[in-house]
């Protein structure tokens, strides 16, 4: 490595580390140095400053490390998985099962490993209730869809799932029925967004092997989508596609950044209905998928009289405060015990246990609304 390169990529460092969580979207000289060696286990096989931004011109950071990901080199280095269309079954809690392709690494591997967003699964499952309608936007191969449907069909609920990239779709048609769920299931092969009608969409051709992964809507001058498929599917504005009867309890969300189109075609369900919103934040694809902000994505929610909170169920910064603390806590304790319940029963009780005609003095304190502010679970659906 000479001299010049090593007073470059010396400089860029000192920068990177000045700026603290400002770094830049463009990949820098330190990105090519240490992409190579951790993900390729070797040194770059080009010298030099010039050579290095050779390397990087005209992509971004995003962009640059597709590249690698995508590598031969890279695959047969890391996946010793045959990259096969076979289905292959995983097996779920309570006896559910899901079909998904074998060569499917991030999706569905990691749902048979019991690795899949454990976060938000312990989430959904303290938010569905017997007989509740759901709605899962960007349903993938159906995971939160069963385990939904198992949860709200028996006792009359139903959900409405929404995929649009045809593998995918397949599968989670497949996942309904084998888990029965057909009679409480409603599938949309369709991309969800602000009015109905056809919309163009992107999957990377990564070796991950689950399409629905990667989803990126077209948009003019979008460097991204080079190199990726291109595929026209219907596009249905949610409010259009669910009936107007079903009073919607809950809704999941997760369409790699697109999610600010599709809650402009839920209107009247997010109105009328106030359903709880399971919606991914994902600045990243925000930004560069759907050319959206992210700052706007969550004023957003706001407007539609939403909280924002974090997976564990707690209002974060990004819900309304400055100061970086969350500003609620749930206590996963029955209400009866919750603090505020608990002196206001126990000054109630010593009161009714009271003669009438005696003198008494009561001093009743009650903590709320100090924050941070620690309801049960039960208090915000």
């Amino acid at each position: 490595m000479d001299n010049a390169l090593s007073v470059a990529l010396m400089r860029e460092l000192q920068a990177l580390l000045a700026n603290g969580n400002s770094a830049p979207d463009t990949p820098l000289l330190l990105d090519v140095l240490f992409s190579y060696r951790q993900l390729l286990g070797r040194l770059p096989e080009f010298d030099g400053v010039d050579a290095l931004r050779d390397r990087l011109a005209g992509c971004n950071l995003f962009d640059y490390v597709r590249s690698l990901l995508s590598a031969p080199e890279f695959q047969a280095r890391i996946y010793d998985m045959p990259d096969s269309d076979l289905a292959v079954m995983a097996q779920l809690p309570d006896n559910l099962r899901l079909w998904f392709y074998l060569k499917d690494r991030t999706v569905g591997l990691q749902i048979a490993l019991g690795r899949y967003e454990p976060e938000v699964l312990g989430a959904l499952a303290g938010l569905l209730k017997p007989g509740m309608h759901c709605v899962d936007v960007g349903a993938n191969i159906g995971l939160f869809t069963v385990l939904m449907a198992a949860a709200v069909g028996p006792a009359g609920g139903s959900v409405h799932a929404f995929e649009p990239f045809p593998s995918a779709f397949a599968l989670l048609e497949r996942n309904c029925a084998e888990n029965q769920l057909q009679h409480s299931v409603q599938l949309h092969a369709a991309a969800c967004h602000a009015a109905s009608g056809s919309i163009t969409i992107f999957s990377n051709p990564n070796p991950f092997g689950n399409m629905g992964h990667m989803f990126t809507p077209h948009h003019a001058g979008a460097s991204i989508t080079t190199g990726m498929v291109a595929l026209t599917v219907p596009q249905v504005a949610v409010d259009e596609a669910v009936p107007a009867d079903k009073r919607i309890g809950l809704v999941k969300i997760d369409i790699e950044g697109a999610e600010p189109h599709a809650l402009r075609g839920m209107q009247r369900i997010l109105q009328r209905d106030r359903p709880v919103l399971l919606a991914e934040f994902n600045p990243y694809c925000l930004r560069n998928m759907n050319e959206s902000d992210p700052a706007e994505y969550l004023a957003q929610l706001r407007s539609y009289n939403y909280r924002v909170l974090d997976m564990e169920l707690q209002v974060s910064a990004l819900g309304g405060t400055n100061t970086g603390a969350p500003q609620a806590h749930i206590n996963n304790i029955p209400r009866e015990w919750y603090h505020t319940d608990w002196v206001a029963d126990r000054a109630i009780a010593w009161l009714e246990s009271l003669d009438p005609d005696a003198d008494w003095f009561c001093w009743v304190s009650f903590p709320d609304p100090h924050h941070p502010w620690d309801p049960p679970a039960s208090e915000l659906q």
